[in-house]
């Protein structure tokens, strides 16, 4: 089974026993464009269709690409994040609070 999902709401659209491929420019025909004439969707939707080294996506409507689990996801997330750049955000928004800027020295020394 291969979930879609779009991307505009964050929720999950439709469940496709196809390729992922398939199932996005399905997703994208159905939803977006109320297109039931399946038979001509890569003729007609194929050229939309972006592919990445874990997602695939048409318009609004994505997957993961086959083979590729929840924890490749994370991963890629956290490979994307450096620590650095977290805690310069995080230093920006908060650290003009002094009771917040106590309490995330709790945290990062005592673990409370």
């Amino acid at each position: 089974m291969v979930s879609v999902y779009n991307l505009s709401t964050g929720g999950k659209v439709a469940e496709y026993t196809c390729s992922p491929r398939e199932a996005v420019i399905s997703a994208y025909a159905q939803f977006e464009k109320h297109d039931r004439n399946t038979w001509d969707y890569e003729n007609q939707y194929g050229s939309l269709v972006v592919e990445g080294k874990l997602t695939i996506a048409c318009g609004d409507y994505c997957t993961m690409n086959e083979g590729v689990t929840d924890n490749d996801l994370l991963d890629a997330l956290d490979d994307s994040f450096s620590e650095s750049m977290m805690d310069e955000a995080f230093d920006k928004d908060f650290d003009s609070d002094p009771e917040f800027r106590d309490k995330k020295w709790r945290l990062l020394n005592d673990g409370e």
